[in-house]
Order: structure tokens, then C-alpha cells, then sequence
């Protein structure tokens, strides 16, 4: 039976605690604040529970609501401390990647980017890569599958050795793509600011999923008909649309500054599109999912 001021008898309920512990961390990790290996670096102070126990007991039955700020306490300076200042278990590393094309026509481009700065742009004419670049800060998992004549290219963020501080900035990568081969795009990013020049690549399919970042898109030039979904937070993007290239526009926006060049893209209904969008050769099809965003498309 409770008492009167909602405290069970048994005193401080440390499980439901560490569920909202959880759940706090894991927010902060899916909107790119905190890296991944954040849960190892917490884990190693597991003898805070054995602390927050003994309160418990000492604490619980007599003075409840002093056993829950003392738990409350010890459990917030103990992610804090996870957090900062325990150090990651490997080092900082600077690595590249090169990978030859080998005859590759369609390739499906994954880029998961937790923080720092990402530019991604294109190869030289006739270069023999699919893919060149280098990563400086922490390195990068990168991964091909070649079935055929078409590959799956992979790259990753290190998740050994992603301390808080450098996951916030000190990360900067540089990629560029082949021209050559068809192409889709998967950017996946938290706290990042990117530089997305896509012009003289060959992508049908671009999608993007950002959170606190401050990212510039220039849409393809030559690619025919391409579709682009744009998914974001607390974001300021930019969507450049080269000249020749008609576009349609349809933009779901919460708190968001939203601003679109109609003397290029007319709004018609809900949507904003280009006179000429329908018979047009080269287009692209834009979806705009933003929450308290700046949104700009010139």
C-alpha cells in the first residue's frame, strides 16, 4: 500500500529510474548528441547501482524522499561522468578509403555520419574509382558487396573509440564518388555540418536524415528523374537546384522558416513546381519532412 506521499514502502524505485536513464540516453543518441559507444563508457561504472542500493536501504523506508534525491544525484553525476570523462577504449585514428570500380553500373551509397563535417562530392572524368576519400578524426567501417554488376557501398562511423567531445566536432570527412554508375543515396547524421555536392553524379534516389545540422544540397544536374526525401530536426538546409533542372517541391514543416524561390518553382496547391516539370528531362521530386528547421530550396 502507498502512503500519502506516493512512495511505495519498499522505498526508492530504482528500476523504473534506470528505464528513464535509458530511455534519456538513447535520445540523445538517435538525435547524433552522444555516440554509440556511449553505452560502453557508462557500463564501466556499473558500482553506482551498488551505491545507489545501499541508499536505498539506508534511506527508503525512513526518509524517502531524501533516498530519491540522493539516488537521483548519484545517477546523474554518474552519466555526466560516463559521458565526459570517461575515456573511450581506443584511440583517435586517420584513415582513407579507395575502392576501384570494377565495372560496377548500379550502386546503392550508404553514409552514416554522427558528427563533424561531411563533404561528399564527385571523381574526376574517367577515374577508375568508385570511391576515394579519407577520414580524419575517427575512422570509418567501410563495406562492398559486388553481385554482378551491381554494389553496395557502406561507410560508417567508428563506433570504438568515439569519445563525446570528438563525436561534437573534431571529425571531418571528405568522399568522393564515381560518376560513372547509376546511383542511390542514404545519408544518415546527427550533430553534422555537410556539404552535399551531388551535381555530377548519376543519382536516381537521394535521401537524407539529419538532426542538429546545418547541411547544403545541390541537387543533380544530368540524372533524369530524381526523388529526394529529406528528413530533419533542428536542422538549416539549403537545396540547391542547378539551372535546367525542374523541380516539384512539397514541403511538411513544423516550427520551420521555410523559403522557396517561386519565380523558379511556383507554388500550385500544397506543392511548389516548376512550369515545365512534367516534360522536362532532367527533374527531381523533393519531400521535405522538417520539425524546427530552416528550409531554403533556390
Amino acid at each position: 500500500m502507498a502512503n500519502r506521499s506516493g512512495w511505495k514502502r519498499g522505498g526508492v524505485p530504482i528500476f523504473p529510474i534506470l528505464l528513464i536513464a535509458a530511455g534519456v540516453l538513447l535520445l540523445l543518441q538517435t538525435t547524433g548528441v552522444v555516440s554509440w559507444d556511449a553505452w560502453g563508457r557508462v557500463w564501466r561504472l556499473w558500482p553506482v547501482l551498488i551505491i545507489a542500493v545501499g541508499i536505498n536501504i539506508i534511506f527508503g523506508r525512513r526518509v524517502q524522499w531524501l533516498a530519491g534525491i540522493l539516488v537521483a544525484g548519484v545517477g546523474v553525476v554518474a552519466l555526466v561522468v560516463g559521458l565526459l570523462f570517461v575515456p573511450a577504449q581506443s584511440t583517435v585514428s586517420v584513415s582513407s578509403v579507395q575502392e576501384a570500380l570494377e565495372g560496377a553500373e548500379t550502386v546503392d551509397v550508404s553514409i552514416s555520419f554522427g558528427g563533424g563535417e561531411l563533404t561528399l562530392g564527385s571523381l574526376p572524368v574517367g577515374s577508375n574509382s568508385l570511391v576515394e576519400g579519407d577520414f580524419r578524426g575517427h575512422g570509418a567501417e567501410v563495406s562492398t558487396v559486388r553481385i554482378g554488376n551491381k554494389t553496395d557501398l557502406n561507410i560508417d562511423m567508428k563506433r570504438e573509440g568515439i569519445s563525446f567531445l570528438t563525436n561534437l566536432g573534431e571529425n571531418n570527412w571528405n568522399l568522393s564518388l564515381s560518376r560513372s554508375p547509376g546511383m542511390t543515396l542514404d545519408i544518415n547524421g546527427g550533430a553534422a555540418d555537410a556539404s552535399l555536392d551531388l551535381t555530377d553524379l548519376k543519382i536516381s534516389d537521394i535521401k537524407v536524415d539529419v538532426g542538429a545540422s546545418d547541411v547544403e544540397i545541390t541537387m543533380p544536374a544530368r540524372a533524369g528523374h530524381v526523388t529526394g526525401d529529406i528528413d530533419t530536426g533542428a536542422a538549416d538546409i539549403e537545396i540547391v537546384i542547378p539551372e535546367g533542372v525542374a523541380a516539384r517541391i512539397h514541403a511538411d514543416t513544423g516550427v520551420s522558416s521555410l523559403q522557396i524561390d517561386e519565380s523558379r518553382f511556383p507554388k500550385v496547391g500544397d506543392k511548389y513546381v516548376s512550369p515545365d516539370f512534367d516534360d522536362a528531362t532532367n527533374r527531381v521530386d523533393i519531400e521535405i519532412d522538417a520539425g524546427a528547421s530552416s528550409i531554403t530550396v533556390r
